[in-house]
């Protein structure tokens, strides 16, 4: 059986959900301070700067400012907690928001985090009921700027759901309608994933081949992301030599250690696979030390383990008989 895990997107900026700054007008005198706080707080995290941002939020008197202001700072901290990956916080936080306080433009944001926690927490009804919210907001009047942004995480949640051919086709009708957006590759990106959900991997590799190729992909970790997706299409069909490859090449798109520890991982699980146990240890070892605490640092700290076992109990040529975990979440 295919196996097909979320591979994601990568983290979209909902500012643009927003049609001013958060923050606004300043409601009194005294709340002047606490607005541009908050609002030097946002352009902070904007620019990568999470830490300095939290500091900024944290450090607000909230309780000598209106409800408002504080609910904006709320919002603005839920962001930075979502960008860190605290996800249970940001969850937390964005629970004790009082949205009446919020206005059109704060509430749109509110949403589109809504949808985004719970993808990535697999709560899909609730990021069910946060994208309807959006796309009511989209049914009146010309589509908003952010409109593109709330379609693709729609053919996320398609593919969370297992629905690939109405998550190709919805991402299919987005590339041809918004043919301005920026990270339009995205939708590029969706359609590979629901052709390799459908075991299509010739025209997977087309698609991921022209996200790799696409100059806006490549300024960010986008390409990097398919390449190490391409890499995947040939492990999955057991081509082990090609897929070895693809993933070396993850390295040449950029400085970006995820994808980059994921490839290495899997180009050490090709080894394992081809009965090159002790150069599959060697990568697996350096794996742990270059990316400890990580995802593919803690999975490498697993495969040693089992083919220690193996070692032990006998040589061992059947490593396929163990399970490899294709994919990551």
């Amino acid at each position: 059986m295919l196996l097909l895990v979320a591979f994601g997107i990568g983290l979209l900026s909902w500012t643009q959900l927003a049609e001013k700054p958060l923050g606004g007008r300043a409601d009194t005198a005294a709340s002047t301070d606490a607005q541009a706080s908050i609002r030097t707080a946002g352009q902070l995290r904007q620019a990568g700067k999470l830490g300095e941002a939290l500091n900024v939020l944290e450090e607000l008197p909230v309780t000598s400012v209106p409800a408002q202001l504080q609910n904006r700072r709320r919002l603005e901290i839920a962001q930075c907690y979502f960008e860190l990956g605290k996800i249970h916080s940001a969850t937390k936080l964005l629970s004790e928001i009082q949205r009446d306080q919020l206005n059109t433009s704060e509430a749109n944001v509110a949403d589109f985090l809504q949808a985004e926690l719970a993808l990535r927490s697999r709560d899909l009804a609730q990021a069910e009921s946060a994208l309807s919210q959006l796309e009511k907001k989209m049914t009146s009047g010309p589509l908003p700027t952010w409109a593109p942004t709330v379609q693709l995480r729609r053919t996320e949640l398609l593919l969370a759901k297992q629905e690939p051919e109405k998550a190709f086709n919805v991402a299919q009708d987005s590339w041809r309608q918004f043919p301005d957006f920026q990270k339009r590759y995205e939708f590029v990106y969706v359609m590979a994933r629901a052709e390799i959900a459908a075991a299509r991997f010739t025209q997977a590799r087309l698609h991921l081949k022209s996200v790799i190729d696409d100059p806006h992909a490549v300024t960010n970790s986008a390409a990097a992301r398919a390449q190490w997706l391409l890499g995947e299409t040939y492990f999955l069909q057991e081509n082990l030599p090609a897929a070895i490859i693809e993933y070396e090449k993850v390295a040449h798109l950029g400085q970006y250690p995820t994808w980059i520890s994921m490839a290495e991982l899997q180009r050490a699980k090709c080894l394992e696979k081809l009965d090159r146990l002790q150069l599959a240890k060697q990568e697996y070892e350096a794996i742990v030390r270059k990316y400890p605490n990580t995802e593919a640092g803690i999975e490498a700290s697993q495969r040693l383990y089992i083919l220690g076992n193996l070692a032990s109990r006998a040589p061992s040529n059947s490593s396929d008989a163990v399970g490899f975990k294709i994919g990551h979440d």
